[in-house]
């Protein structure tokens, strides 16, 4: 175990891998675009990484429209993904208002966490299983379009360290249970589950994780925002679950707005991550957060599956 190798100067053990980043946030603006291709630039040139492409899950803001002037702004490094973040209006708008939008895309992203992070009381729908939402998730699954970065609860911490996201372990697994009960509703719908379903802040939970990837073949998930809880779990029960579910799990970040002036810091970012997947080292932080890490050192084959091989056979290809 190695301490001090510092990220600012880390270069990739694994340059011939490419990565797609398949959770960010950079929406429509114009400035974030750029700068994403900025931090591109400075992990190719210094620290041998190719980070070829991300998936942006954030237009919430923005018309579907834009999707060819992402392209165009990104130089082709940037696919744009319908997404709603208001559950409730999935029945406002209506089932063929629903399918004429998504039609225009190659997934579509729901947020669906506790009503206490809703940004709205108004809202209704508590649970995913609900049944007025069944037609969406059936028009999804006889097109053959993903579920991406589907958002579902939020991190639940061990007692005395529950996390401000989500502090009741019963509203936490009210929403974990809702899940399953989408999955087998419609056994054949592609779900890329984002942040790991947020199974991943106590030993337990994934295992439970482990449950639902063995039971449900239509599953996957991403590890947006997680590593800032890698240290409360066991890391040889985290490594063995990365290599036992490696062509099930895609890396992904949770980036979103990037300023001109914090380009560094999120190239750093980047790099912490690839530490962590990569080396032994334990590494001061991650993406989010400060907490030390110890690397899980993860084989190259593993790494080619994470970082590419799953991202691009489930979603990229659809957009190129």
């Amino acid at each position: 175990m190695f301490k001090g190798r510092c990220q600012s100067t880390f270069r990739t053990l694994y340059p011939e891998i490419p990565r797609i980043d398949a959770h960010t946030h950079a929406g429509a603006d114009i400035g974030t675009i750029c700068n994403y291709m900025r931090i591109r630039e400075q992990l190719s040139n210094n620290h041998k990484v190719d980070l070829m492409h991300w998936i942006n899950l954030d237009n919430r803001h923005a018309p579907i429209q834009c999707i060819d002037s992402v392209k165009s702004l990104s130089d082709g490094k940037m696919s744009f993904v319908y997404g709603n973040y208001n559950p409730e209006s999935l029945l406002q708008e209506g089932i063929q208002s629903f399918e004429a939008r998504v039609s225009e895309s190659f997934g579509y992203k729901l947020w669906f966490g506790p009503v206490a992070r809703r940004q709205s009381n108004l809202f209704h729908l508590e649970l995913i299983n609900d049944e007025r939402l069944y037609p969406y998730f059936s028009y999804l699954s006889e097109n053959g379009i993903p579920l991406i970065g589907l958002h579902i609860a939020d991190p639940n911490g061990q007692f005395g360290d529950r996390t401000p996201w989500c502090p009741n372990p019963i509203v936490f697994w009210r929403q974990i249970t809702a899940f399953e009960q989408l999955l087998i509703q419609h056994p054949d719908l592609l779900v890329i589950a984002a942040h790991g379903a947020w199974l991943v802040c106590q030993d337990a939970q994934l295992d439970y994780l482990r449950y639902l990837l063995s039971t449900y073949s239509n599953l996957y998930i991403d590890i947006a925002a997680t590593f800032q809880y890698f240290n409360r779990l066991n890391r040889e029960n985290l490594r063995d679950f990365f290599i036992q579910y490696s062509d099930r799990i895609l890396f992904g970040t949770d980036i979103g707005f990037v300023s001109n002036s914090s380009i560094d810091e999120f190239v750093d970012r980047y790099n912490k991550c690839f530490m962590v997947l990569e080396t032994n080292d334990v590494v001061p932080g991650s993406f989010f957060g400060n907490e030390d890490i110890q690397g899980l050192a993860l084989p190259k084959e593993v790494l080619m599956r994470v970082y590419y091989d799953n991202a691009y056979r489930l979603l990229l290809h659809r957009t190129l």
